[in-house]
């Protein structure tokens, strides 16, 4: 065998204007030159430059060490590490081969089996890896917790059929591993939902106390209330404005997923001329029913008949958000979409309170 010197071994690269140029082969060093591949179609997909590798690197450590604490998930960590690390693309060569394995690191450290993508996984992955380009990890999480279940499913299989076990084994090993990792999501989720839940809370207190003075300031009075769903757990208030919800969530253009965990938030707006209080509800629900899609909209309403003992009151509602504010609530944390759900939450009191005023 012929052992060729490290600076003769040479990998491939495209220029910037697509043109293929065969660069030294570094060992244990980062990418000297841009390696940017061309697409089927014939456009360059862009990496990292090398001059940003090692900011990049170091970044990718800080937040990988954050979820680490923060107990994220293996299947989504490790199709975010595995994503990142291929954005970044450091190495001249092998880049790909070191983000898989990455992504087995991942698994093994969480006790789970090596992850092993196959060609049978080719086409789904690509795919994958297109959509968490644009900004949509869940198909590479998806496509990893597939292959884990459908790998320990065959690996069980087999030790059954050594062991002369039962299917039921197998079914039960499943269905707590899939409870775990469920109880792990919905607490992540509640967390982010409380989070939101209190910005808004303390944002319509502000809002409250700032009505108080702009209209004693001009020799009126105004009742003005903060309540959450937590408040009436008997009545399960926490299922609360259902239809309010639903006609909103048809005005955004989405279904909400109601069966779900959600929360809501209210400013009683009540004047001593208007006996009846209109209630401005900012919601916090879940969207549609896959991955982990939540928006938070908000909305007027108020009852229009006063309803008796065979009739319950009717209530109309206004949409007052202008677009409904998105996020993945197991894996954004707050503080990561705190300035962008402050300012559309400006945007929608600032809304809510002038649709109110109109009908003053």
């Amino acid at each position: 065998m012929i052992s060729l010197p490290a600076a003769s071994k040479r990998a491939m690269r495209r220029t910037s204007s697509g043109n293929a140029l065969r660069v030294p082969l570094l060992k244990g060093e980062w990418k000297k030159q841009p390696n940017n591949p061309r697409r089927r179609e014939g456009s360059i997909h862009q990496y990292c430059p090398p001059e940003f590798v090692q900011d990049e690197i170091d970044q990718l450590l800080v937040w990988h060490g954050e979820h680490a604490v923060d107990e994220v998930c293996p299947e989504v960590e490790a199709a975010w590490l595995h994503h990142r690390f291929a954005q970044i693309h450091p190495f001249q060569d092998g880049n790909g081969r070191v983000a898989r394995a990455l992504a087995v690191a991942v698994f093994l450290k969480a006790g789970h089996l090596a992850l092993v993508v196959r060609d049978e996984h080719r086409d789904r992955y690509l795919g994958a890896l297109e959509a968490a380009d644009a900004g949509d990890l869940k198909p590479l999480v998806d496509l990893f917790a597939d292959i884990q279940v459908a790998d320990l499913r065959d690996a069980m299989k087999s030790i059954l059929e050594l062991r002369g076990e039962t299917i039921v084994t197998v079914t039960d090993t499943l269905a707590e591993r899939a409870r775990r990792r469920r109880d792990v999501l919905r607490k992540r989720a509640a967390g982010t939902m409380d989070g939101l839940l209190r910005i808004v809370q303390a944002r319509f207190e502000e809002s409250g106390a700032e009505l108080h003075r702009a209209f004693g300031e001009n020799g009126m009075a105004v009742s003005v209330q903060v309540r959450s769903d937590d408040e009436h757990p008997q009545e399960n208030s926490r299922e609360w404005w259902s239809w309010q919800i639903i006609e909103t969530a048809k005005a955004h253009d989405h279904f909400a997923d109601l069966d779900r965990p959600r929360r809501w938030v209210a400013l009683y707006l009540v004047l001593p001329e208007i006996r009846e209080a209109t209630r401005f509800v900012v919601s916090i629900h879940a969207v549609g029913r896959a991955a982990d899609l939540h928006v938070v909209t908000a909305f007027l309403t108020n009852p229009v008949t006063s309803g008796g003992d065979d009739e319950p009151r009717r209530w109309e509602s206004r949409v007052v958000s202008e677009r409904p504010f998105r996020f993945r609530a197991e894996t954004d944390k707050v503080e990561d979409i705190d300035s962008q759900f402050r300012a559309w939450l400006e945007e929608t009191i600032g809304a809510g309170l002038s649709t109110w005023g109109e009908r003053l």
